[in-house]
């Protein structure tokens, strides 16, 4: 190896070292705020708050390590992927010490400790936030590519608890037993937790970039069709996804009261369209969160679906594309057409033709 390769790889060693030693002192401001919140430590959140500035000062050595890399060895290919995703990974560490700060201020806020379900729900998601963050940056520092997809896949998995939590708080609200403040300060602490994970999948994210070459892929979209019996329109909805949008999205049906078989006209008109009817089996709906919680988009096409369900995922948008009343099935089928383009072409930023 060169005297050019050898200072080359030992930046690289060096860039690599700080950040995995600024992911160690975020851990324990993270694990600090959470206690500082569980057992209401003024003092404790206060010493966190301004321990971040030393946060900031790693943050801007790292960001100037990475600029003085370029210029002193002109990059390209494999060490111009790591420098780049460097810079990424400081922002995402940068915002994950500034979650810490917000978690402290809303522990300084706070009248009593955390209680019951809310205390526990807490107590998980702090190890799973933390084991996120902790994993993701393993595997940058060890360059990867397994290790960061398996806590991408776990950490999106985990971003969906925070709905149960969220519905715990709604309960507690409703027993009108605590201030509103406290309930307030609780969400924004689980929403801090929660947008912990999501850094956690950026890095993870930035480390196969930089092992592989391989960029960020969209986000592969989750839409559940609902209607009565899903056997009519929801069928043909899923159908028309499946086919024009195979790849960019994941499409399910659902119905309140599901038939035994497919709608013998429908079947007819999708087998005419092009539409394979043969694998079109109506699946029951279930308004619970555990259900819903595995979908991103819930489109209603008979207009009642929000009455029926008692609480929307936090995470979850619902569309109402009320069918109805339609002339035909060729005119429902236009105005599908229509919505699907549309609602794509919102998804992806880009005209869908």
């Amino acid at each position: 190896m060169s005297h050019f390769e050898q200072r080359l790889e030992r930046d690289v060693r060096r860039i690599r070292d700080e950040v995995a030693r600024l992911g160690e002192v975020l851990d324990g401001a993270v694990e600090a705020s959470v206690r500082a919140l569980a057992v209401r430590d003024r003092r404790l959140a206060y010493e966190t708050i301004l321990r971040d500035q030393g946060v900031n000062r790693r943050v801007k050595a790292i960001d100037k390590m990475c600029h003085s890399f370029v210029v002193r060895h002109m990059p390209s290919a494999g060490h111009l992927r790591f420098v780049s995703s460097v810079l990424r990974i400081n922002i995402a560490l940068e915002r994950v010490g500034d979650y810490a700060v917000t978690i402290c201020r809303e522990a300084a806020r706070l009248s009593r400790r955390p209680w019951g379900a809310i205390r526990r729900d807490m107590d998980l998601l702090v190890v799973e936030a933390r084991a996120s963050l902790g994993q993701s940056l393993k595997a940058f520092v060890s360059e990867n590519a397994d290790l960061a997809r398996g806590t991408h896949e776990t950490a999106s998995v985990l971003g969906r608890s925070f709905d149960q939590v969220f519905s715990d708080l709604i309960e507690e609200g409703d027993r009108g037993n605590r201030p509103i403040a406290d309930l307030f300060a609780l969400l924004v602490v689980i929403n801090r937790l929660s947008r912990i994970c999501d850094q956690a999948k950026n890095i993870c994210e930035e480390t196969i970039f930089v092992a592989t070459g391989e960029e960020k892929r969209g986000k592969k979209f989750r839409i559940l069709f609902v209607d009565s019996t899903d056997s009519r329109w929801s069928q043909l909805a899923r159908a028309m996804g499946r086919k024009a949008f195979e790849g960019r999205a994941v499409f399910a049906s659902a119905g309140w009261s599901p038939a035994s078989h497919l709608d013998s006209e429908f079947a007819a008109f999708m087998s005419e369209h092009g539409y394979d009817p043969g694998d079109s089996r109506p699946n029951r709906m279930e308004p619970t969160l555990s259900f819903l919680g595995d979908f991103d988009i819930l489109i209603d096409l008979e207009g009642d679906l929000r009455e029926r369900i008692e609480e929307v995922p936090y995470h979850c948008i619902v569309l109402s594309w009320r069918l109805e009343g339609v002339a035909s099935l060729e005119e429902g089928y236009r105005r599908l057409t229509m919505s699907l383009s549309d609602l794509m072409g919102t998804l992806s930023g880009e005209a869908v033709a």
